[in-house]
């Protein structure tokens, strides 16, 4: 057991086997890399301000700059693992956290 507090700005899906992730929307690759709390992370910048970030993933197949199209492979998931999804919006003070579930499909 943790004694710590576990805070994030994202939804964890389970993915007990390899599975591909796909863009929710359409728009533009905007970082593709490793980066700390995310492992290999993809972001893209879509209209109206909003960005999607995809972490956990075991391979991304998209390049920073390339446009998407609504559920574009982008990469996948190994088995036994997660993706991690988090929903930002741009605002004077920075990318803010958004509640993810208002951006999938029931």
């Amino acid at each position: 057991s943790r004694d710590e507090l576990d805070f994030n700005n994202g939804i964890a899906f389970s993915v007990p086997e390899t599975t591909g992730v796909r863009s929710v929307a359409q728009g533009t690759v905007a970082y593709v890399g490793e980066r700390e709390g995310y492992g290999k992370l993809l972001v893209i910048n879509h209209d109206q301000g909003v960005q999607t970030r995809y972490g956990n993933l075991s391979d991304i197949s998209v390049a920073v700059g390339q446009s998407v199209t609504t559920n574009a492979e982008v990469g996948s998931i190994s088995g036994d693992g997660y993706l991690y999804f988090e929903v930002r919006t741009n605002s004077s003070n920075g990318w803010i956290a958004q509640d993810p579930g208002q951006y999938l499909p029931a």
